[in-house]
């Protein structure tokens, strides 16, 4: 059923966004970008659905709205709001036909809302048909739209800078600075809709700026020009290049999707403008209902609830509310509180809570968070491996190991049980006390002196479970001991607990604790897998070497704590700047290894060439206050054209950093051979 729409909104790219969305339904679209002209047509017409900004030339879109709801209760509104100041909105516009997005929104989560919006106008009884666009179809349009988008962002951001130079030399009035707020907020928009992340979240934070500059907020002026540069310099050395562009096809960009539940709407805007610029999409929700709704919309890979959510220790209440949820009853949760007393933290414990993050909530921490619950919630099934010489009992471990979904095996052979955990890499392994030829706890105390085994959680079982044996098990170098009364439920506990614990500890130990980035040894096994993924799927592998340039002249010079600050902030950028699937590791001392999956080496040069522009754009300061910036050199392989294995793409890609080192500092080169 065809409906009359009303898009009030300056952004032209956002027009033909909504455009697009709303024409295969056959509906009447009108498009102004001026309050006057919506106010002058609604008098005259009905319109069934108005879409609207908060931001617009001649007036205030929320004002508006407020406007049209005195007018008539037979419209339905969509207000597209900035992104600090949701909560507020949505509390103006509580009304049976209103819905609020944050803006920029994906374009898929935009046709949603629009097609629930278009709903809610029809008549009781009336068949909808296509009211909008499918998602393959929303997919077409944004691929086409984001191809002519990216031609025009390189001349929005060279005005952005030249508008922004101006206003420092010259000055602004009150008019031009409301003016400027509208430009950085179109871009904010359009540039976060057709997947340009990193130059959306940086135009935010210039939004943010100038909107605390019009509401009298900025009191140090200095601090005020310090912060829009760096957040211009983020823009303009951002990627321009969407995200999607390197991922597969169908895959987001995002570390992780994470519910976070506060009412503080301040942390709200850092931790979501923080997920903006870490590739983290950040859900946020005001109060426990809001939350409940939230998650049963969305697929989370973690839930972060404030302890007093709602009332004092609300968030609790809320977290039993989550669990009783299909879908969140697995999903990590991190209570925060500005109390982080011992009484806030036990209860988080027994609340079921996998961490405790103090208020006011530190990025780097939050960042940490999401990618460990990520990892958890997206892990492969526990490994368990079972030596018994009886099958049948073998059998049982295994089926009811398998209604938890966890992959296991069974040996008989304790002669072959140095194979088996070659082959299979459990998480835990289950060992019954007598064997033949050896017992159970020589097996473990073999296990304890090879340095592959010596962390692997060992449960030792019999059925006999006397005081003497259990010491006899923890001797030999057993994690636990299980007798005959521990099954089921309680079995399965123990397993999985040992299991996340060994891995938490296996990760930490094969990343690099200065950068957070992989260990080489790590890197070069997973790279051989990935080889091997891409020899099956005839897809290419670019591998780089990085090196920082003169970095023995900058520890000389500057000492080695800013020389780490150095490295670190390097690993930081290559973590955030890649995709989740892409290996990035610290190759030892100034050199680093990344391997981008999927990515031909002329894509690879784009990416290595933007993550240069972006660490060169970084300050550093040493002790005596003196300010410097750094570079670094780096070489390129392919897979297949360089080479076939790990060793040999190294090799070449070794050779050609040797060669862009040569030519100077900063410089990126592909391997041409030698």
């Amino acid at each position: 059923m065809a409906q009359s729409v009303l898009i009030l909104d300056d952004d032209s790219e956002f027009r033909a966004l909504l455009n697009a969305i709303l024409e295969p339904g056959g509906h009447e679209v009108i498009m102004t970008a001026a309050v006057s002209q919506a106010q002058a047509l609604l008098t005259r017409r009905h319109v069934d659905l108005v879409i609207v900004d908060e931001l617009l030339p001649d007036g205030s879109g929320l004002d508006f709205a407020r406007w049209l709801q005195g007018e008539t209760d037979d419209t339905a509104i969509l207000f597209l709001a900035s992104f600090w100041r949701d909560s507020d909105v949505s509390g103006l516009l509580a009304g049976p036909h209103t819905r609020v997005m944050q803006k920029p929104t994906l374009p898929n989560e935009l046709r949603n809302e629009v097609e629930a919006a278009l709903r809610d106008t029809l008549p009781e009884g009336a068949t909808p048909g296509r009211l909008v666009a499918t998602f393959d179809g929303v997919d077409d349009i944004l691929s086409f739209l984001r191809d002519t988008y990216r031609g025009r962002l390189h001349e929005r951001l060279h005005e952005l800078e030249t508008t922004i130079a101006r206003a420092r030399d010259e000055g602004l009035t009150s008019e031009e600075t409301y003016a400027v707020l509208l430009m950085v907020h179109k871009l904010h928009g359009s540039a976060g809709s057709f997947g340009f992340f990193e130059v959306s979240a940086a135009v935010g934070r210039m939004e943010l700026l100038f909107e605390q500059l019009i509401s009298g907020q900025v009191a140090e002026y200095e601090s005020f020009w310090s912060q829009l540069d760096d957040a211009l310099h983020r823009a303009m050395s951002g990627s321009i290049r969407p995200l999607s562009d390197y991922g597969e096809e169908g895959q987001g960009p995002h570390m992780g999707r994470v519910l976070v539940a506060d009412a503080d709407d301040a942390m709200l805007a850092i931790i979501t403008e923080a997920g903006r610029r870490r590739l983290i999409e950040v859900i946020a929700a005001h109060n426990a209902g809001e939350a409940m709704t939230r998650a049963r919309e969305n697929e989370l890979d973690g839930l972060f609830i404030d302890i007093d959510l709602d009332e004092a220790q609300g968030g609790f209440k809320l977290a039993r509310r989550l669990r009783g949820l299909g879908s969140g009853a697995n999903v990590p949760i991190a209570f925060l509180s500005a109390d982080a007393s011992l009484r806030n933290r036990v209860a988080a414990a027994h609340a079921g809570g996998a961490l405790f993050l103090p208020k006011p909530l530190n990025e780097d921490a939050f960042v940490e968070a999401v990618r460990r619950f990520a990892a958890q919630v997206h892990a492969e099934a526990i490994r368990v491996l079972v030596l018994h010489e009886d099958p049948l009992v073998a059998q049982q471990l295994r089926v009811l190991m398998d209604q938890d979904s966890m992959d296991v095996r069974a040996v008989q052979d304790a002669s072959r049980i140095l194979e088996m955990l070659d082959a299979f890499r459990p998480d835990v392994l289950i060992i019954d006390v007598v064997l033949e030829g050896i017992s159970g706890f020589d097996v473990c105390r073999l296990l304890r002196l090879h340095p592959d085994w010596q962390d692997l959680p060992v449960l030792l079982r019999s059925a006999g479970a006397t005081a003497e044996m259990r010491a006899a098990a923890y001797q030999a170098g057993a994690d636990d001991f299980l007798g005959r009364e521990i099954r089921g439920t309680e079995l399965l506990d123990r397993v999985r607990m040992r299991s996340v614990r060994y891995r938490r500890i296996k990760e930490r130990r094969d990343r690099d604790p200065l950068t957070g980035l992989m260990q080489r040894s790590v890197f070069a096994e997973q790279l051989a897998a990935r080889l091997g993924e891409a020899s099956r799927l005839d897809r290419p592998v670019s591998i780089a070497l990085l090196e920082v340039d003169r970095f023995k002249q900058i520890n000389d010079a500057h000492g080695i704590v800013v020389g780490d600050q150095v490295l670190s902030t390097l690993g930081k950028l290559l973590r955030a700047r890649f995709r989740v699937e892409d290996l990035r590791a610290r190759w030892g001392g100034a050199e680093f290894a990344i391997a981008l999956t999927g990515a031909a080496p002329e894509d690879a040069l784009v990416a290595l060439e933007k993550v240069r522009r972006a660490f060169t754009k970084v300050r550093f300061r040493a002790y005596n206050g003196h300010a410097f910036q750094a570079t670094f050199s780096a070489g390129l392989s392919a897979y297949p054209d360089d080479g076939d294995d790990v060793e040999e793409l190294l090799r070449a890609a070794d050779f050609a950093l040797r060669t862009a080192r040569n030519e100077g500092s900063g410089e990126i080169r592909r391997y041409d051979g030698p």
